[in-house]
This record gives structure tokens, C-alpha cells and sequence, in this order.
């Protein structure tokens, strides 16, 4: 279960970080190479401000690291911020094809042909990602589309190679919270 292809880097790292504070606690001094200040810091700050998740992301750092190496490492943080951050748009900027494949493997996948003029709805539809024309003006006028993790909420606006199409000629496309569609755009 240590290979990247069973448990992506992605997901071993969320392993680490979604525990709780009492096994954080624990296993951060098992399995992290930190001193005993350190360690002892860690945990005071852990008690004191458990919203932080110190430990948790002192032993998705290291554990990631040590079976990851740097990549692997790498991967699940802009994976972490492509999810969960603040800025998801500049963290898909840095992600190659086979990184958004590793990180959305479970996503549906979709290769489109760039058309000039290809609009949000033609888009929507030809990567299926909804059962009717009616259901995708219905949802994508409520807001329920995301392209590269923006909203977008007008299904006649034209994409934008740079906006809406990454420099990768990918697409992330997400409908409601988690239902993904990569998109590779043949150009």
C-alpha cells in the first residue's frame, strides 16, 4: 500500500492529516525524526490551538516525505491547495496531465476537441457531464458548475485558453462538491 499507484501521495498524505489529536499525538512521536523540544513544542501547540493541526501536519509532512520522497511530497500539498486552499487556480497552474490523473483518478475523463467559440454549455455536454441540456442551464444558472475550481454561472460564455483551459490542455471541471471531470482538450 506504500506504492503511489495503490495510495496516491495525495492520499497518504490526508491519511495523516485527517486524524484525530489524540492519534495525531501519538503517532507524531512514533514515526517523526523531530527533536524532543521540537516534539514537545508541537504538542503545547496542538493542545493550545487544535484548529492549526500541528501534528497533523508535522506527520502527513514527514510520513509523506519518507515514503514519497520530495515529489511525492509536492504532489500532495498543490493537491491539498487545489482542493481545500485559498488560491486553487495558481496551485492547477503548477500540475502536469499525470498529476491531475494521480490526484482525480477516480474522476470521469473526457478528450474535447477546441473549437473557437466552444461555450460552458457545449463544454458541459460533450463531457457528459449532465444527463440533459435542461438539468446543465438548470444547475450551471444556480452556480453548481466549476471550471478549475471557479464558479461559473453563465452557460454562453466562451472559454478561454489560460482561463478555462490550463497551459497542460487540461480542464477540471466539478459539478456540486465532488463530482469531477478531467478534460483534455485536443487542439
Amino acid at each position: 500500500w506504500l506504492n503511489a499507484e495503490k495510495t496516491t501521495p495525495y492520499d497518504f498524505y490526508q491519511f495523516f492529516f485527517r486524524l484525530s489529536d489524540k492519534e495525531a499525538i501519538k503517532f507524531v512521536k512514533l514515526f517523526t525524526f523531530t527533536t524532543q523540544k521540537e516534539l514537545d513544542d508541537i504538542i503545547a501547540k496542538q493542545m493550545s490551538e487544535p484548529e492549526k493541526r500541528a501534528a497533523q501536519k508535522l506527520l502527513a509532512r514527514d510520513m509523506t516525505l519518507l515514503v514519497h520522497g520530495d515529489s511525492g511530497l509536492s504532489l500532495a500539498k498543490n493537491a491539498s491547495e487545489v482542493l481545500f486552499g485559498s488560491k486553487p487556480e495558481e496551485a492547477l497552474q503548477t500540475l502536469e496531465e499525470q498529476d491531475l490523473r494521480l490526484i482525480f483518478g477516480k474522476a470521469s475523463y473526457a478528450q474535447l476537441a477546441m473549437e473557437p467559440g466552444t461555450t460552458v454549455l457545449d463544454m458541459a455536454m460533450e463531457a457528459k457531464l449532465f444527463p440533459t441540456k435542461e438539468d446543465a442551464l438548470r444547475i450551471i444558472d444556480a452556480g453548481g458548475l466549476y471550471i478549475n475550481q471557479r464558479r461559473v454561472s453563465a452557460p454562453s460564455h466562451v472559454l478561454v485558453p489560460g482561463v478555462h483551459v490550463l497551459p497542460n490542455k487540461m480542464t477540471l471541471a466539478r459539478v456540486g462538491k465532488k463530482n469531477y471531470c478531467l478534460i483534455k482538450w485536443l487542439m
